[in-house]
C-alpha cells in the first residue's frame, strides 16, 4: 500500500498546476483540513483509494497508470467525458479541461502541438459561431443522447458560456510555442456531406446553409492569412503541411516539459486521451513521418497554398449549388 502510495504522491506532483499549491489541491478535492493535506502529502496518513479516484478525477490522471495494472504492451486510454454529465456539461467541462492543459503547457518555451487531420481541428472552427453550434447540434443529434428530440438547428438554443469558452480555447490553443498541422487534401470534404444531409432532413433551412457556408470561407481566409505569415495574429509561429496521402483519422499530441497528452478524435467534441509516454512518442513519429510526405504550405510552397485553398473554396461553394438546392439522398427520395 505504501508503494502505491508513494507512486500516487509522484503523479499527484506531477498534475498539479505549476501556480497551484499541491496542499489547497487536496484540501479542496478532498474536503479536508489543509492540516490534513499536507500529513498526506508527507506519507505520514496513506490516502485512501476514495481519495486516489477523486484526485485521478480532479487532476485527470489514470489510476491504472498508478496502480501498475497495465501490462507493458497495452495502453490505456479514456474519453474526455463520461455519461455522468449532462450534454452541455460534458462540452463546456471538455472545453475547460483542454483550457487548463493548455494553460499548464504552453508556458514551456519547448512546448509542441502537433496534430494531423482529415477535417478541420476544433481549434480552428470553435472561433465561428455557427460551426460551433453545428457540431454541438450534430453532436445531441446523432451521437449525444438527444437523438430527434434535439429538433431543428433553429431550435437549439446556445448558451452565452459556450460560446465564450469557444473563444477561450481557440485563443489558448494558438498560444502554443510551435504549432503544427498536416492537413488532408480534402480536409472540408466531410463538413461540406455533414450540412448536406441535415439539410436533406430538414433540419436546416437555407438561412442555415448559407450562414455555415460564409462561416467556412471566412475560416479559409484566416487559414490563408496564416499560411502566409507562418504565425497566428498573436506572433506565435504554426508549420502548415499538406499531406500526398489520405489521412484516415484525426489525432494530436501535446508535448511539454510536465510530461505529454494524446488525443484521437472519435466524435465531434469527443476523444480518446492517454498521457502514456509510449504512445506520445509513437504518435509524435507518427506526424512526424506524415510532414515528411506532405508539403509545406506556410511561408512557402505559395502555389500549392493557393491551388489547395481555391479546391477547399470550390468545394464550399457547391453548398450554394447542391446544398441549397442538392436533390434528396436516394434513401431519402
Amino acid at each position: 500500500m505504501k508503494d502505491f502510495n508513494d507512486a500516487l504522491l509522484r503523479v499527484i506532483s506531477e498534475h498539479v498546476p505549476g501556480n497551484s499549491n499541491p496542499a489547497g489541491v487536496l484540501e479542496q478535492a478532498l474536503q479536508i483540513s489543509r492540516e490534513a493535506a499536507y500529513r498526506r502529502l508527507r506519507g505520514e496518513v496513506l490516502l485512501t483509494f476514495g481519495e486516489a479516484a477523486a484526485l485521478a478525477s480532479r487532476l485527470d490522471f489514470s489510476l491504472d497508470a498508478v496502480l501498475g495494472a497495465v501490462v507493458r504492451e497495452d495502453i490505456l486510454f479514456k474519453l474526455r467525458f463520461t455519461d455522468r454529465e449532462t450534454p452541455l456539461d460534458r462540452v463546456t467541462g471538455i472545453l475547460e479541461r483542454d483550457i487548463r492543459l493548455f494553460r499548464e503547457a504552453f508556458p514551456d518555451p519547448a512546448a509542441v502541438f502537433a496534430t494531423a487531420t482529415n477535417t478541420v481541428p476544433e481549434e480552428i472552427y470553435l472561433r465561428y459561431a455557427n460551426l460551433a453550434k453545428f457540431k454541438l447540434f450534430e453532436w445531441l443529434y446523432f451521437y449525444g443522447p438527444g437523438g430527434a428530440a434535439v429538433g431543428s438547428f433553429d431550435e437549439l438554443a446556445v448558451p452565452a458560456e459556450f460560446g465564450r469558452k469557444c473563444r477561450e480555447y481557440v485563443a489558448c490553443a494558438r498560444t502554443a510555442p510551435s504549432t503544427c498541422y498536416v492537413f488532408d487534401g480534402d480536409c472540408l470534404k466531410r463538413w461540406i456531406e455533414e450540412v448536406r444531409f441535415y439539410y436533406a432532413l430538414r433540419l436546416l433551412t437555407d438561412r442555415n446553409v448559407r450562414d455555415l457556408k460564409n462561416d467556412l470561407l471566412a475560416l479559409l481566409d484566416d487559414l490563408e492569412r496564416v499560411a502566409a505569415d507562418g504565425c497566428f495574429g498573436n506572433g506565435h509561429a504554426v508549420s502548415l503541411f499538406l499531406s500526398d496521402n489520405e489521412i484516415e483519422t484525426s489525432y494530436s499530441y501535446i508535448s511539454a516539459g510536465r510530461g505529454c497528452s494524446v488525443n484521437i478524435q472519435l466524435f465531434p467534441f469527443n476523444a480518446l486521451r492517454t498521457s502514456d509516454p509510449a504512445m506520445c512518442e509513437y504518435v509524435e513519429r507518427g506526424i512526424r513521418r506524415q510532414s515528411r510526405f506532405a508539403t509545406l504550405i506556410s511561408g512557402s510552397g505559395e502555389l500549392r497554398r493557393i491551388g489547395f485553398l481555391r479546391r477547399q473554396r470550390r468545394l464550399v461553394e457547391t453548398l450554394e449549388r447542391e446544398g441549397i438546392e442538392c436533390p434528396p439522398f436516394p434513401e431519402l427520395a
